[in-house]
Order: C-alpha cells, then sequence, then structure tokens
C-alpha cells in the first residue's frame, strides 16, 4: 500500500474514478470547487494513490527559502498574479515541450467564491491538444472524484455543462466558498 493510499485511509477518504487516467501522458485537471487549502492536501494524496504527478499553480509569493524547495518538490509552479497575462502562452509551451506534462488549475482561481470560472484551463487544453480531466472533493462523502477525460471542442459551455451539473450536488470543504458559475 502506498504511503497515499494509507493517508488517505487514515483521514478517511476514498477516491473514485471510472477511467485509468494515468495513460494520459498530458493533461489539464481542473478540480471544483476550490475553498480551502485542505483541498491541495486532499486532491495531491488521490493523485498520488492514482499514481499520476502533476503541476500546480502557487503564488510567486511562497517561493522562498526553504519552502521554495518543499514546493518546487511537490510540482509547484510559481505564478505572477498582479501579471498573469501571458501564463496560458508560458504553460502551453512547457506542456509541448514536456514528455509528459499533468496541469492541476482551479477554474474558480482563489477558495473565495467566484461566479465565472477563468478559462485559462480550457484555452491550455485546446491549445496543447490534450485533455481536461474534472474532478471534485465532496467533504459530506470525504471521496475524491476523477472523472473520465473531455477533450475540448471549442464549445466551452457544452463541454464544461456536465461538469458543472455534476457540482449542484457537490459538499465542499467551505460552503459559504463556492457558487455555481454562470455563463
Amino acid at each position: 500500500m502506498s504511503l497515499a493510499n494509507l493517508l488517505l485511509r487514515i483521514i478517511g477518504w476514498r477516491v473514485i474514478t471510472d477511467e485509468d487516467i494515468s495513460k494520459y501522458d498530458k493533461a489539464v485537471l481542473i478540480m471544483s470547487p476550490h475553498t480551502s487549502n485542505n483541498d491541495f492536501i486532499i486532491g495531491w494524496l488521490a493523485l498520488k494513490k492514482l499514481n499520476v504527478k502533476a503541476k500546480f499553480l502557487i503564488k510567486k509569493e511562497l517561493f522562498v527559502f526553504p519552502l521554495s524547495i518543499i514546493l518546487k518538490s511537490l510540482g509547484a509552479l510559481p505564478v505572477d498574479r498582479k501579471n498573469p497575462k501571458n501564463l496560458p502562452i508560458e504553460l502551453i509551451k512547457i506542456i509541448n515541450e514536456s514528455s509528459k506534462m499533468w496541469l492541476i488549475i482551479t477554474p474558480e482561481g482563489t477558495r473565495k467564491p467566484v461566479h465565472h470560472w477563468k478559462k485559462g484551463f480550457y484555452y491550455i487544453a485546446q491549445k496543447a491538444d490534450i485533455p481536461i480531466i474534472p474532478s471534485f472533493l465532496d467533504y459530506d462523502k470525504k471521496e475524491a472524484h476523477v472523472l473520465p477525460a473531455v477533450y475540448p471542442t471549442g464549445d466551452y459551455d457544452n463541454d464544461m455543462l456536465p461538469f458543472i451539473e455534476i457540482l449542484k450536488d457537490v459538499i465542499p470543504k467551505n460552503k459559504g466558498n463556492f457558487v455555481l458559475p454562470k455563463k
């Protein structure tokens, strides 16, 4: 039994997926709702259990010694939140230059309630020609769900609607910090 699997069992969480996602060399994994720092820990453990090594975005202000060493070893990529304009293009370049690259993105972009998701994850997946893997954590059931891959068709609303419909029944860590995205 892996350490990630053991830790998930100790805290009472299960990982549920209908697809062997480790078969994808490259993907954008979106995780919503994102209402707590705990989401990262549980999500990271769930991916480790599924044998997926992923990169994630985190504000560059946290990249100070010695924390920067830990963050880099976990797969963190620093983000300048004050100047994010070229970030999707930079991430596409990193993905295209990598033989394997999973990128975790929270579409809300924050742990606070937002009515509109940032669409960079969709643009990145579409331009890099890789799948989007939707995922969510249900704190009521203590389940980490990883859904089947979706390839972007260019119709964002139709591609994301099934995932948004699922989120209607999901209980996040901090209920007041999540609202379903509006069109």
